[in-house]
């Protein structure tokens, strides 16, 4: 065997060699991952575990701080549609009202004029108020002053820029009253209270509980019809005349407005 020969023979025992080491090499490589793996499998599933919860627990966080926040839009839709209704309802309350103001005008037939309640004494409050119409607005003592609701009472004192009115109800206060058929002449009469007691209606007359009574209109301050309240209680124990109650068609503490009734056309 010739040099060359030996030498090729040789470079190809050392590839071979060569080759076996690498794929040896590659085997242990394998292997020693392996096991290296099997080793980290504990705490890789530790960590991937503890991952998980955090990025679980900010996912909840982010969801609730979300769903937080969807609350309060909705909580602050519904207050803004609340206040809507409440709003509306005030405004068809209002509407009806000022309907009432001017049914009330075409059915008496005379100038009326519109004030606001000023002052009511919540100590005495059945006696007498004050409203903001006075003599700068031809007020005159005696004019009758009604609500939507019945009447109140009449101008008891008048001052330039407001008026004192003794309630019906007041202790001093008497109105010739009469009911729907004018079957009955009698004497609404104050009692300081919200109950007024209608007087020297004989036993005999067909008077109901739940019979309306208004204004008779032969006195000089109220005109006919305008509704004094309705009964409430009647008494037979008197051998001449009912003992009868009647009750106030409105809370005096609601009124916020009232007509003052002017007769001259």
């Amino acid at each position: 065997m010739n040099f060359k020969q030996k030498k090729t023979k040789q470079k190809w025992w050392l590839s071979l060699i060569i080759v076996i080491l690498i794929t040896v090499a590659f085997s242990r490589s394998d292997l020693l991952i392996t096991k290296t793996n099997n080793l980290l499998l504990p705490l890789k599933l530790k960590i991937y575990k503890t991952t998980s919860n955090i990025q679980n627990f900010f996912n909840t966080f982010f969801y609730i701080e979300e769903i937080s926040k969807k609350n309060e839009t909705l909580e602050l839709t519904i207050e803004k549609q609340r206040h809507i209704f409440f709003e509306n309802k005030n405004l068809l309350k209002e509407n009806q009202h000022l309907r009432k103001i001017l049914q009330m005008k075409k059915k008496v037939k005379y100038k009326i004029i519109v004030a606001q309640i000023s002052y009511i004494d919540s100590l005495n409050p059945y006696e007498t108020i004050s409203i903001d119409k006075g003599k700068n607005d031809n007020i005159k003592q005696n004019m009758a002053v009604t609500s939507t609701l019945g009447v109140v009472g009449r101008i008891k004192e008048v001052f330039n820029d407001h008026s004192i009115v003794e309630l019906i109800t007041s202790n001093q206060s008497y109105t010739s009253a009469t009911d729907r058929n004018g079957d009955i002449l009698s004497i609404l009469s104050g009692q300081g209270n919200e109950i007024l007691n209608l007087e020297y209606v004989v036993t005999d007359s067909d008077t109901q509980v739940g019979d309306k009574i208004f204004t008779s209109g032969i006195s000089d301050i109220y005109i006919k019809n305008l509704f004094l309240g309705e009964i409430m209680s009647i008494d037979n124990n008197d051998e001449m005349f009912k003992q009868i109650t009647v009750k106030l068609p409105y809370n005096i503490f609601n009124l916020k407005d009232v007509m003052v009734i002017k007769k001259e056309r």
